[in-house]
Order: C-alpha cells, then sequence, then structure tokens
C-alpha cells in the first residue's frame, strides 16, 4: 500500500493538538515509510467562504478546486450538502483505509458499516465526562464494529476497559519530535503556558500571575468563547505576554525557560510534554490523565488538583512551588528533558513500524 486517506468531517485547523497530531502521522508515514497520502475533509457547501478567510488568516492558499497544502500533505476540502450519512459515506467509496480521530463523531456513525479498514484515534481529554471521568458513553456504539480502536496512553486504555470492557490497541502518539530539536536554541526568560483554557488551567497562572509580579508569563493565543472571555484578564497583568498566532510553535518554546501544563481535567496525551522536551524546556504539570505516564524525568510532577472547576489556593500554591523547584534545579532538568524526548523518538519509531506492519500491510 501506499496511498493512505486522512478523512474528516469538518476542516483541518492545523493549529489545533488533534489536528496536529494527525499531520504528524502522515508526515511520518510519508517520511519514514515513503507513503503517499491524503487528507480530505467533508465540508457543507455554505461553510466555503468562511474556510478560505480561515485559511488567509493562516496564510494558506485555497485554490480553485478547494484543494491546499500543510506541511508538505494535500488537503482536499469536498462540498457536501449536509452531514447526512449518505453524503459522508460518498467519501469513503473506494479508499481502502481511513485514518479518524475522536472529534469525527458523525462520520464515524455514517462508517459503521463501511467495508474500507478504519482506524480511529482516540486521544482528547473531551473523552471524559466531568462528573465520573468516564469515557463518554457515545462512543461505544464503535467498539462492536470491526474496526481497530486506537489509544496513546495506557490511561485511556485502562478507562475504556474498566467503562465499557473494550480493550483498544496502545500506541505511543506518532509526533514528529526532530523538528523541535532542530529548533532547540537558548532558553529564554519566560514562563510559558500553550492552551489559554479553563480546563487547561490558565486560572491558576493568571492567579500565580498577579501574585508574583517578579515572573514573566508567555500565554498563547487561543480561539473560541472561553479564551475570549479570559483574554481582557490576561492582558491586564503586565507580567503576562500574549503570543502572537502562529502555525509553527517553535519560537513560543524559544521564547520559555519553563512550560506549565496545570490540567484542570483527566488530560490523556498534553503533546505539549513531547514538544517541550524537545526543547529541552523541563514541564510542570498536574498528576491527572496520561500526564505522568507521558512526562517521565522531563519535568515536575504536581499534586491531582483539589477541584477541576474552581481555583483553589493551594493548588496555586503548589504551582508556584513547583516553579521554584525547576528553577532552582533548571540545567538538570532541562538536560533529563532533552534526554527523555531523544528516547521518545526511539519509542515512536518502534511503535510506527509496528503500526505499519500491523495495520497497513495486511490491507495490501
Amino acid at each position: 500500500m501506499n496511498s493512505l486517506f486522512f478523512l474528516r468531517s469538518q476542516l483541518i485547523a492545523p493549529y489545533t493538538g488533534a489536528d496536529l497530531s494527525m499531520f504528524d502521522r502522515a508526515l511520518l508515514l510519508q517520511k519514514k515509510h515513503n507513503m503517499t497520502l491524503r487528507f480530505r475533509c467533508a465540508v457543507p457547501q455554505d461553510h466555503i467562504p468562511g474556510i478560505k478567510k480561515l485559511l488567509e488568516n493562516l496564510n494558506i492558499t485555497l485554490s480553485p478546486e478547494l484543494t491546499y497544502h500543510f506541511k508538505g500533505v494535500p488537503v482536499e476540502i469536498v462540498p457536501i450538502s449536509n452531514r447526512n450519512s449518505e453524503s459522508l459515506r460518498e467519501l469513503a467509496h473506494n479508499t481502502e483505509i481511513l485514518f479518524l480521530d475522536e472529534r469525527d463523531y458523525e462520520l464515524r456513525l455514517a462508517l459503521k458499516e463501511q467495508q474500507s479498514k478504519i482506524l480511529h484515534f482516540l486521544s482528547e481529554n473531551s473523552y471524559f465526562q466531568a462528573e465520573n471521568n468516564a469515557p463518554l458513553t457515545e462512543h461505544a456504539p464503535f467498539f462492536n464494529q470491526p474496526h481497530t480502536v486506537l489509544v496513546a496512553t495506557r490511561f485511556l486504555q485502562n478507562a475504556y476497559e474498566r467503562v465499557h470492557h473494550f480493550s483498544p490497541e496502545h500506541f505511543v502518539e506518532m509526533i514528529d519530535i526532530e523538528r523541535f530539536h532542530s529548533a532547540r536554541k537558548t532558553p529564554g526568560d519566560s514562563i510559558l503556558l500553550m492552551h489559554p483554557y479553563s480546563h487547561k488551567g490558565v486560572g491558576l497562572v493568571y492567579e500565580l500571575a498577579k501574585k508574583r509580579s517578579d515572573l514573566q508569563f508567555l500565554i498563547a493565543s487561543g480561539a473560541g468563547a472561553d479564551y475570549r472571555d479570559w483574554k481582557a484578564r490576561l492582558q491586564s497583568c503586565k507580567n503576562i505576554t500574549l503570543g502572537q498566532f502562529s502555525t509553527d510553535v517553535t519560537d513560543l518554546y524559544d521564547a520559555s525557560r519553563l512550560v506549565l501544563v496545570p490540567s484542570l481535567c483527566e488530560d490523556n496525551f498534553p503533546r505539549v510534554i513531547q514538544e517541550a522536551s524537545a526543547m529541552g524546556r523541563p514541564v510542570i504539570a498536574h498528576d491527572v490523565g496520561g500526564i505522568k505516564e507521558n512526562l517521565g524525568q522531563s519535568g515536575i510532577l504536581l499534586p491531582r488538583p483539589e477541584s477541576f472547576t474552581d481555583i483553589r489556593q493551594k493548588d496555586i500554591q503548589a504551582l508556584e512551588m513547583g516553579i521554584e523547584q525547576a528553577l532552582n534545579s533548571y540545567e538538570q532538568l532541562s538536560k533529563m528533558a532533552f534526554e527523555r524526548s531523544a528516547s521518545y523518538v526511539r519509542e515512536r519509531d518502534e511503535a510506527l513500524s509496528r503500526f505499519v506492519s500491523t495495520y497497513l500491510h495486511k490491507t495490501s
């Protein structure tokens, strides 16, 4: 097999973690296993003008044929009249193997009886209900289908086994770490938060920034209502700088000394941990979800937060202590972080080869 399709039921926005992971899988398969890859996005016809504007803001040109390229991977936008099952199934016609992630819920419903080989990637914390931290039951219909479900952490694998009595396959997430290695520079002075959202702990960082005017914080720009609710407050804090949006996040890591992942949710696989480690930036993160197994020795693991919904003083103090500890042991932690990323590349390449031999060659 030398041609694979990554099929989406929405636009690929190459600034979200889920979509960047999809692109990285494609790039790695293309680079290391000489495969030709294509993305298809099923988009309602009336969304096309808005999509064109969005891509222009990303400095990406949409051709008259509704195609564009991102990191060398061709993306085809397929206009559909609506999101009904028939329209979505037409996209999968004569496609030998399909890659979907958890955001493609409608598409997976439409393809339940599809004969193509379908690989479902489940990775986001959105799979967990706030009240009991259990995988959402709406995804259960796919578990008795003859398709393969892949997860990036033992944490998520165990969660599905516990709740649904179903065991997904475990594969290390396939991130293109080498591009972060090559961009590594002398650390800056800022403390970086990559995701400025409530469930990612932006409230904790904001409260700590007000308390510690001697520390400089860099917060990446975001999107959506939650970010808009926080933006004015973040801008009012003199020791917080909001980063400019870019599809290349290495500049943000270059300007940072430490990276924060104070998630207030069962965060399954924050790719920020791997990216920061590849830049030699120690990570300070909460012990939630799959973070512990990903962090390893590349930073400081904070206790599980007292609350996922309220900002607690104890959690602010724990974050402050973690930053102080990291700054006091910076050289050692930075070295350990970079070494962890090097070992991750080996783990990823082993998983990639196993993935190809297990799932792709069998469909040839």
